[in-house]
């Protein structure tokens, strides 16, 4: 009120905020590893979806684009945030299929895989096809691996069942002498089909087949639709060939006449027989049929008649 003026200056520094960098990541595959984040100046704090300290883990994030924030402050008290975008990609969606069960026999089959353009793997497998043969009997476990545009990988798993042929047992028959009465065949397991020369549904007829070496086989199905076969060989032997011989006539006084009979050593049968001789006397006036038979080393036996006449 004196009209009297004074002034007093003071110095005010304006600080510049610090000058940040988040960096560049990704992006990434949803199953990838954690990723250290840089930041600069370091020293300073992540945040956002996915974020641990000064890290980023694309599972926890989850699938989609993040922004994370970069916050620093400086030694004057200033602080400055950044930002980045991460993308996390999602792992393809795969399909392997359904295979088999297929018999160890079966030809190699071809295995699909959506999307197509993967990679097979497994017992047996050979590029995009399978073969049971290779693999063996038993379960197996195939892996499809495919990888997307985005260099993203996933696997998916299919199983395939081997079954194994039946085993079979054909059985041993004979050997048979060719008058033989028809004999029944086995096989095991029962329930299969027999085929060859001589069969009849379960049975082999000798006769029929003939005299030979036969090669009989059996075809057997499993619960599983899978074949196999076994084979057996039956003999069949021939009836001894003969001649018994001509005799006679006689006079019914004349003395006993030995017996041939070809081959030798059968047994001769008849009236006046006795052992390999004919006794006229003993056998009488008239005509009389007598009989050799005979037993070969294949216990096959044969017969010839023939008539002597004794006047």
């Amino acid at each position: 009120m004196n009209g009297c003026t004074n002034t007093c200056a003071t110095i005010i520094t304006v600080n510049p905020l610090p000058v940040v960098n988040c960096g560049n990541y990704g992006p990434v595959c949803v199953d990838g590893a954690t990723i250290n984040l840089g930041g600069i100046p370091a020293g300073g704090t992540w945040s956002g979806a996915g974020v641990i300290a000064n890290t980023f883990n694309p599972a926890t994030a989850g699938v989609g684009p993040h922004t994370l924030t970069y916050s620093y402050t400086n030694a004057s008290g200033c602080t400055n945030t950044c930002t980045t975008g991460i993308t996390v990609n999602p792992l393809p969606v795969l399909n392997c299929g359904s295979y088999g069960p297929v018999c160890i026999d079966a030809p190699a089959i071809n295995l699909g895989g959506a999307p197509v353009g993967g990679t097979w793997s497994g017992t047996g497998v050979n590029a995009n096809t399978f073969d049971p043969a290779t693999a063996g009997a038993g379960a197996h476990t195939l892996t499809y691996s495919y990888t997307d545009g985005n260099g993203c990988t996933n696997t998916c798993t299919t199983n395939v069942t081997v079954n194994p042929l039946p085993v079979l047992n054909c059985g041993n028959y004979g050997p048979l002498c060719i008058d033989a009465a028809a004999i029944n065949l086995g096989g095991v397991p029962a329930g299969g089909t027999w085929s060859g020369a001589g069969v009849n549904a379960n049975t082999f007829d000798p006769a029929v087949a003939g005299a030979g070496t036969h090669t009989l086989t059996y075809s057997y199905t499993n619960v599983n639709g899978c074949s196999s076969t076994c084979t057996t060989d039956i003999t069949v032997n021939p009836l001894p060939v003969l001649n018994c011989g001509i005799y006679g006539p006689f006079c019914v006084d004349a003395a006993p006449i030995n017996l041939g009979g070809i081959p030798a050593g059968g047994t001769w049968s008849g009236a006046g027989v006795n052992a390999n001789s004919f006794d006229p006397t003993i056998a009488g006036g008239g005509t009389h049929t007598i009989t050799y038979s005979y037993t070969d080393g294949n216990g096959c036996t044969s017969t010839c008649t023939t008539d002597i006449t004794v006047n």
